[in-house]
């Protein structure tokens, strides 16, 4: 799983879904432009730089920032980790990917019910009513 906010993920899945209504393409085809255009060739380096240059010297170098997990490669995977879910509910049947804007509005409502989009990280039971008796096993006769 990728550590951004599923707020946030939801956000950018949001305007690639507009994007792909506005160009006429399919959600899939407008997922992999956009994560195309993260992969820079920093980016297949492995590193994030920033560059100044000045009295004819340049330096590039990476920083420490606040939002730093908000990186080329957290966005990259995000991408992919949008696909992943977009195959999913294909292959389930739960939605069609097509260049019809309804289509992608309802991909859409879809993938952000997958538990990815919707933060949750773990499920837990109730089982107090269970009623196991602490010590002993079953009662003999």
């Amino acid at each position: 799983m990728v550590y951004i906010q599923a707020v946030t993920k939801r956000g950018f899945l949001r305007q690639v879904a507009e994007g792909a209504k506005r160009s006429a393409s399919t959600l899939r085809e407008s997922l992999i432009a956009a994560q195309a255009q993260v992969y820079t060739a920093n980016f297949q380096k492995g590193r994030l730089l920033v560059s100044t240059s000045g009295s004819g010297q340049s330096g590039s170098f990476e920083i420490g920032i606040q939002g730093k997990d908000f990186t080329q490669v957290n966005v990259f995977s995000m991408f992919e980790e949008l696909i992943e879910i977009l195959d999913s509910v294909i292959a389930q049947g739960l939605s069609a990917d097509t260049s019809i804007p309804a289509d992608t509005d309802a991909l859409f409502t879809v993938m952000c019910q997958d538990d990815r989009l919707v933060g949750v990280t773990s499920e837990m039971g109730d089982y107090t009513s269970l009623n196991v008796p602490s010590m002993g096993g079953l009662p003999t006769q």
